[in-house]
């Protein structure tokens, strides 16, 4: 399982790095409702480790 959730984090990671650039051209209200979509999606999946990732992922960004 650490496995397959590992190699999950890290297609998320890119796709979401290039989530939050494109994001971050159109504004923060954009950005945010983004980050609430995939916040839901991530709740579905994996709860909250990837919820986790999620937050250490934007505080690295800003």
């Amino acid at each position: 399982m650490y496995k397959s959730l590992r190699q999950m984090t890290i297609t998320f990671v890119s796709w979401f790095d290039m989530n939050v650039i494109m994001a971050t051209e159109v504004g923060e209200r954009t950005k945010l409702l983004l980050l609430q979509n995939v916040e839901q999606s991530l709740r579905i999946q994996t709860g909250s480790i990837a919820r986790q990732a999620l937050f250490w992922i934007l505080l690295g960004k800003r």
